[in-house]
């Protein structure tokens, strides 16, 4: 089994993005250690970022290589870390993978436990986006659709 571990990542300081890359790593090693195979896009993201001279942090810039990875995957885990439920990247993860039809679960740190989201928390956090973001989203899953729905 696949994990794709998400989590938030955009931020305006630079601190912030780097705490949250150092965070979500760690839980994936933890992951990691337990004897699961773990996707974490914002470890291969953030030192793209960082050293590959790519200045943007913003999620749709990173949709499609996302998209690509999470398909492959068995399920979504959510880190449940400062931001994670007003993330537009982890909106949009979520929206894809009910499309896909994936289990989607919220992983805490603390205790190593997941708790498997239901459909109104899910919806509640997508329902909170702003009429724009839903819009950029949507295009962005159009430009998608195809290579989703044909898995």
């Amino acid at each position: 089994m696949l994990i794709y571990l998400a989590s938030p990542y955009s931020h305006p300081s630079a601190q912030i993005r780097e705490q949250r890359f150092i965070e979500v790593s760690k839980l994936g090693a933890e992951l990691f250690k337990q004897g699961y195979s773990v996707f974490i896009p914002i470890a291969q993201s953030h030192p793209m970022h960082v050293y590959g001279d790519i200045h943007s942090t913003a999620w749709e810039n990173w949709w499609q290589n996302d998209v690509d990875n999470l398909k492959n995957c068995d399920e979504l885990w959510i880190a449940h870390m400062d931001g994670w439920d007003q993330s537009n990247g982890i909106r949009g993860e979520i929206i894809v993978a009910k499309e896909l039809g994936l289990p989607i679960k919220l992983v805490t740190s603390s205790v190593m436990t997941t708790f498997d989201l239901t459909d109104t928390t899910l919806n509640k956090i997508i329902g909170e986006m702003t009429q724009e973001d839903l819009n950029n989203i949507t295009k962005l899953r159009e430009m998608t659709h195809k290579r989703v729905v044909n898995l």
